[in-house]
This record gives structure tokens, sequence and C-alpha cells, in this order.
């Protein structure tokens, strides 16, 4: 996200260091499972 463009809004002012944090560790369990899924697919 790169803030609201229509007022003007930078980023910073709309999302906090919490929101960075959680959305950071959504995005390590989704890493997580995929990682996962491959390796079961691509083992023999």
């Amino acid at each position: 996200m790169y803030g609201d463009e229509e007022t003007g809004t930078p980023p910073d002012h709309i999302y906090s260091r919490m929101d960075a944090e959680e959305t950071l560790e959504y995005a390590k369990n989704v890493l997580n499972l995929c990682t996962k899924l491959l390796r079961e697919y691509l083992q023999p």
C-alpha cells in the first residue's frame, strides 16, 4: 500500500508498526506453508 492517494495521506499516517509486524507474521506463515507444500510435492 502506498497511502491514500486521494487525500495525500502517507502510509506511515495510516498504518502503525503493529500493523507492519502483524502483516510480516502473516507473510512468514504463507512462506512456510508454501515451502512445506513444495517440499512435499517435489519429493520422489
